[in-house]
């Protein structure tokens, strides 16, 4: 991909930043990175964690050590025990 395609794309993302008021206090929410991902820092993940728990709604934060943004060269198959515990 080309930067200006690249930079295209990074106009369209939306951030889920914008979203975090409209998170009902009754979800639940797990957010998973790679701590290798160049695309969605695993620092800009906990922030929204955190921002997600001020509101009092359950988050949880997995980083998955060696992985990248797609998780292509990573084998993680999580347990329900993982996410949620």
């Amino acid at each position: 991909m080309d930067k200006s395609a690249s930079l295209e794309t990074m106009k369209r993302s939306l951030s889920p930043f914008s979203f975090v008021a409209k998170v009902p206090l009754s979800t639940e929410v797990v957010a998973i990175t790679g701590k290798k991902d160049r695309n969605t820092f695993p620092k800009l993940a906990a922030q929204y964690v955190s921002s997600l728990k001020k509101r009092n709604i359950k988050a949880k934060l997995i980083i998955v050590e060696n992985a990248a943004h797609d998780f292509a060269d990573t084998l993680w198959y999580p347990t329900s025990k993982e996410i949620w515990e």
